[in-house]
C-alpha cells in the first residue's frame, strides 16, 4: 500500500505546546530530525497548515510555496521537492493528534486520485496504531498515579469488585495484618477480622453490596 517514489512521514502533535515531535520516517530519519519541534501552525509547512486547518494540504513545490519558507532549506537539502499532508484526528474526541505526510522528490507534484486513496489508507492505519499507543500511555499513567496515591495514603485503602471480592489492597494492609496479598484477595480479608466481630461485619458488608448504600463498620 506504499506510494512509489515517495517518503512517508508520521508526526505526533504535542497538544499542550502545539508542536510536532517523535516523527517516524523509516526511509529518511534525517527528515524527522529536521521537523522535530516545529510548530503545528497554519504558517509552518504543509503539516502545520493541515493540522491548523484540519484538512488536507498540498504543497506542489516546496521551493516556491510560501507555506514552506521557514522549512525550505533543510527539506530541499534532503532532496524533497513536494509535500501532501493530512491531519490525523483522534477517533475518541476529534483532536488533532498528528499529521501524515507524503514527500515527493520531484516538483511540481500534485497527487492523483489513486495516490490520495493510498495515502488515506495509510493514514487510517497509522491513526489506529497511534490512538492505541496513546490510550495505553494514558492508562499506564493513570494506573501509576492511582498506585502512588494508593500507597501514599495514610489510611489503609482497598478496592473490591461489585460482588464484594477484594481485588487490591495497599502495602499498609499487608504490613498491619501480616497477611499476604494472595491470602487477602477475594474474601480472604475476613481472616484479619476478630472472630467475635466477623458475623456482624460480614452482615453489614453483604447488606451494603445488596443495597448499594454506604456502610461503616468497626471491628
Amino acid at each position: 500500500q506504499d506510494i512509489p517514489g515517495s517518503v512517508c512521514c508520521i508526526m505526533l502533535r504535542d497538544i499542550a505546546a502545539n508542536i510536532f515531535h517523535d516523527a517516524v520516517v523509516p526511509s529518511l530519519p534525517a527528515l524527522g530530525q529536521a521537523l522535530e519541534g516545529q510548530p503545528a501552525t497554519a504558517e509552518c509547512g504543509a503539516c502545520g497548515a493541515a493540522c491548523a486547518r484540519r484538512e488536507a494540504v498540498v504543497v506542489a513545490d516546496i521551493a516556491s510555496d510560501p507555506l514552506t519558507k521557514d522549512l525550505r532549506s533543510p527539506i530541499l537539502g534532503l532532496g524533497l521537492r513536494a509535500c501532501w499532508s493530512k491531519p490525523m484526528l483522534s477517533p475518541r474526541d476529534g483532536e488533532v493528534i498528528g499529521s501524515f505526510a507524503v514527500y515527493r522528490r520531484t516538483a511540481p507534484s500534485v497527487p492523483s486520485a489513486a495516490e490520495l486513496e493510498r495515502r488515506d489508507i495509510l493514514l487510517r492505519w497509522a491513526t489506529i496504531a497511534i490512538e492505541r499507543r496513546l490510550r495505553e500511555r494514558d492508562l499506564r499513567e493513570s494506573e501509576e498515579h492511582l498506585r502512588y496515591t494508593f500507597e501514599m495514603n495514610p489510611q489503609i485503602p482497598w478496592t473490591a469488585k461489585p460482588d464484594g471480592r477484594m481485588i487490591t489492597v495497599s502495602q499498609r494492609w499487608l504490613d498491619f495484618t501480616g497477611l499476604t496479598m494472595a491470602e487477602t484477595l477475594n474474601h480472604g480479608w475476613t481472616a484479619a477480622v476478630h472472630p467475635d466481630d466477623l458475623d456482624r461485619t460480614w452482615a453489614a458488608w453483604t447488606q451494603a453490596l445488596g443495597s448499594g448504600e454506604p456502610v461503616a463498620a468497626e471491628f
